[in-house]
């Protein structure tokens, strides 16, 4: 499935320092991960914009994640076609459950349209 997602994906920029990734990305019109989410006004779905968090995760640490939760999550803005977008990202270890937390942002125009915890496992 995320091959889907990040078909036809153009990253404009990439920042990783430590435990932190800041990527800046884009997706064109005819792009699959905008099928059915609409026909007359496509738009960058939530939940695979939860997803791209987690792919990115998964690039930054070179290990598969398997979803485990997604909490305080708030959608505020859409996100178009051929829009730049921000994804800032804060990875952390819990030991004492296991699993990885993933603090995300995603900005368009400096203005913050999603936000969220994810906990994976590693796969």
């Amino acid at each position: 499935m995320i091959n889907r997602i990040t078909q036809g994906m153009i990253t404009h920029e990439q920042s990783l320092n430590g435990n932190e990734l800041d990527v800046t990305l884009s997706f064109p019109t005819d792009s699959p991960i905008f099928a059915g989410h609409f026909a007359q006004m496509p738009i960058l779905a939530g939940a695979y914009q939860l997803l791209l968090c987690q792919h990115w995760a998964e690039r930054l640490l070179n290990k598969r994640l398997r979803l485990k939760s997604i909490s305080k999550t708030r959608l505020s803005g859409l996100i178009l076609p051929n829009e730049l977008f921000q994804i800032k990202m804060t990875i952390t270890s819990d030991s004492e459950n296991s699993c990885l937390t993933l603090s995300c942002k995603i900005f368009k125009n400096k203005k913050r349209v999603a936000i969220a915890t994810i906990k994976c496992k590693e796969s």
